[in-house]
């Protein structure tokens, strides 16, 4: 599974960037930071999930690690960012979704599990399954509905401003994922 959810989450990464890059400045257009963040915490806790092994009784500190990360970071990510462009309203709605609609999906798939009687925990995997589709559609949803990609339309013609030249920004972060069939690595490096 490794295999093929961080290099998905690599190119969703690259995808969104490169969408970014491609789309003219604006000052609301902050769609693809949510969707980075999205694709680099969902990364993180699948190659958590993948590295703790199929009974999951590894208990392995790297894979610990990835797992809180992407977790915990997966349902405050998106509402930060909204809170640092400062769409306080959209980050409540985000966070809404990111609590409601993997719950929503988990009890949903949870009402198709076949259970005998005496059955413990019945039907967690497809509580967990249903789980995972609610917080990837509240990404996507995040992302595309909440977050604007611009908030101007093309027919509005924006003023012109006169601004003071800025000096460039010197220091830049961006993800970084390593994987290879043994181990994966998920960090951060920047430039100044």
């Amino acid at each position: 599974m490794i295999r093929f959810a961080l290099p998905v989450a690599l190119l969703l990464t690259v995808a969104t960037t490169a969408r970014a890059e491609s789309r003219p400045a604006a000052a609301d257009n902050y769609g693809w930071q949510v969707a980075a963040t999205d694709a680099t915490l969902i990364g993180a806790a699948v190659a958590g999930f993948s590295l703790e092994g199929k009974d999951g009784s590894l208990n392995y500190i790297p894979s610990n690690t990835l797992m809180a990360v992407g977790g915990i970071g997966y349902f405050l990510g998106g509402p930060l960012v909204h809170i640092s462009h400062k769409h306080y309203g959209r980050a409540g709605v985000s966070a809404a979704i990111r609590f409601g609609l993997p719950i929503f999906g988990g009890a949903i798939a949870a009402r198709f599990a076949t259970c005998s009687p005496n059955e413990i925990l019945c039907g967690l995997d497809e509580f967990a399954m249903g789980f995972a589709v609610g917080a990837v559609s509240a990404a996507v949803v995040d992302s595309t509905l909440i977050a604007p990609w611009s908030s101007k339309s093309a027919a509005e013609p924006e003023p012109p401003v006169a601004v003071a030249p800025r000096a460039p920004a010197r220091l830049t972060i961006s993800p970084r994922l390593v994987a290879t069939p043994d181990i994966a690595m998920l960090g951060v490096g920047g430039q100044f």
